[in-house]
């Protein structure tokens, strides 16, 4: 290649692409960083958990399967009338049948609605990551690259979701689109408030690489603009994007925990951990269980994704340690 062709900036073809240097993210980079993140006992433990969660919410049909009661069904023969509705026995109700127990005043499941509600967690927040995640890498480096009048209207957007009350722009959402199911309400609130967060992370990172070497060289050598957000800053982005993506899963899992407390969740009969806990505050003083049951898991979802999430975090800065 000629030194005439660099400058007249002509845009290379394939072969010349390849003779671009290389950001500083690479295979090997990831493959420190995995061999790093084994090393931590507690991040480890927790991505296990994780998969163990994710195993849960998809085979929950499976799993109610084997135990034989499915999450709408109601067994009023096990409970007392005499006690207001509370399972009879110990522990809630838990026997060899009903191996968490039964809801109080209803009789179903607790294992069940569990193993459902799992579903309902996770796939609302790993749905709304996703859809935060393409959002705000786009948004962000769009405004990082381009800079100027395309960044000035991306960063005010940013500036307007992130000031504007969410709670009670959710509350409105669902009084006026009662017909919109909840799951995919659910996904598209969480996400339109979600995205500035990561997307001013993107925007500083993508502001920042612009000016680095490798990207001088690509502009400089022809490369399309295509070229340098995808195979140039891009693949340089993934590390906070994976990071923050993976401490976003657990804020959306409390979010839609919460709104499924406030009312503003799932509908019943759909189990879901957080109408579990709005309902138990009725029964806690007689039966805790119906409380411990969904808050643990609750609690186990949460923990183990912010663990994992700091621990990739420690793995994948190479100040890390």
């Amino acid at each position: 290649m000629s030194l005439t062709s660099l400058g007249a900036q002509e845009p290379l073809d394939d072969s010349q692409l390849l003779l671009l240097p290389a950001g500083p993210g690479s295979q090997s980079a990831w493959r420190v960083g995995w061999t790093r993140f084994r090393r931590d006992p507690v991040a480890l433990a927790s991505l296990i958990v994780i998969g163990l969660l994710i195993v849960m919410a998809v085979l929950a049909p499976v799993l109610t399967a084997i135990n034989g009661h499915p999450p709408d069904a109601e067994y009023q023969n096990h409970l007392d009338p005499l006690l207001g509705g509370l399972p009879s026995g110990s522990v809630g109700g838990v026997s060899g049948s009903f191996w968490f127990g039964l809801e109080p005043g209803t009789g179903r499941d607790l294992f069940s609605m569990i193993v459902y509600g799992a579903r309902v967690s996770l796939f609302v927040s790993v749905s709304a990551t996703i859809v935060t995640v393409v959002v705000a890498t786009l948004m962000g480096i769009t405004a990082g690259f381009f800079g100027g009048w395309i960044d000035t209207i991306i960063s005010r957007l940013m500036d307007l979701l992130l000031a504007f009350p969410s709670l009670i722009f959710m509350i409105a959402l669902v009084a006026v689109l009662p017909s919109v199911p909840r799951l995919l309400l659910l996904i598209i609130i969480l996400s339109v408030f979600g995205w500035p967060y990561l997307g001013r992370i993107v925007r500083g990172e993508t502001m920042s690489l612009r000016e680095r070497e490798f990207v001088e060289a690509a502009r400089a050598m022809g490369a399309p603009v295509r070229y340098t957000l995808l195979r140039e800053l891009l693949p340089n982005l993934l590390t906070p994007i994976i990071v923050t993506s993976m401490l976003t899963v657990p804020t959306y899992i409390t979010a839609e925990a919460g709104l499924s407390f406030l009312g503003l969740g799932i509908e019943p009969p759909t189990p879901s951990w957080g109408s579990m806990l709005a309902n138990s505050l009725n029964w806690y003083a007689t039966d805790p269980w119906y409380f411990i049951f969904p808050g643990f898991f609750l609690f186990l979802a949460v923990f183990s994704f912010n663990m994992a999430g700091d621990g990739l975090q420690r793995a994948l800065d190479p100040r890390g340690d």
